[in-house]
């Protein structure tokens, strides 16, 4: 509205509410194809990598390996969190394994611009009387779980290579 960016696109790797309202209700929704369904196989693309860990400059590990920065993202090149990167792996593992998704995110960062959550009639971000957001859900088991080829990404342009809970990921 006021001609300047609604995110730094310099500094801020993040999926959107949209964009992952859109992943899951459409791009990973293979409802209407019926029994055919089984024969499709998927293949996601995504500029910035959001697999667990993929990073050059950690700030912490947790148990499972996975790189964090201080306040739990997973961290990218350059130390950048990818905000709500949690969220999609949450949702590709969900739909490859035909398996129940629950997830939000609250962002206190750039306006909360990558907050994910269930919205109002106006956009904004449910919470349930507590503060807590309540999640966006998407129920996979109907579907089944699905055949998922691997996750590819280039930001980093380089080579890197993890198979992490089933799913194949590479830069």
């Amino acid at each position: 509205n006021n001609g300047k960016l609604i995110l730094d696109p310099m500094n801020a790797c993040t999926f959107r509410q949209e964009q992952y309202e859109w992943l899951i209700n459409k791009a990973l929704d293979f409802s209407s194809k019926g029994a055919d369904k089984t024969n499709w196989q998927t293949v996601v693309f995504s500029h910035i990598s959001f697999a667990p860990g993929f990073n050059a400059a950690p700030c912490s590990v947790n148990a499972n390996g996975v790189e964090l920065d201080d306040n739990g993202n997973v961290v990218i090149s350059g130390g950048s969190p990818v905000l709500c990167e949690n969220g999609v792996y949450k949702a590709i593992y969900a739909f490859k394994t035909g398996s129940l998704l629950s997830y939000s995110h609250l962002d206190n960062w750039q306006e909360g611009r990558a907050t994910i959550a269930q919205r109002d009639s106006q956009g904004n971000p449910m919470t349930d009387g507590q503060g807590n957001l309540i999640p966006v859900t998407k129920d996979f088991s109907s579907q089944g779980a699905m055949t998922l080829i691997g996750v590819f990404s280039g930001h980093e342009h380089l080579y890197k290579n993890l198979d992490y809970n089933g799913i194949i990921f590479r830069t």
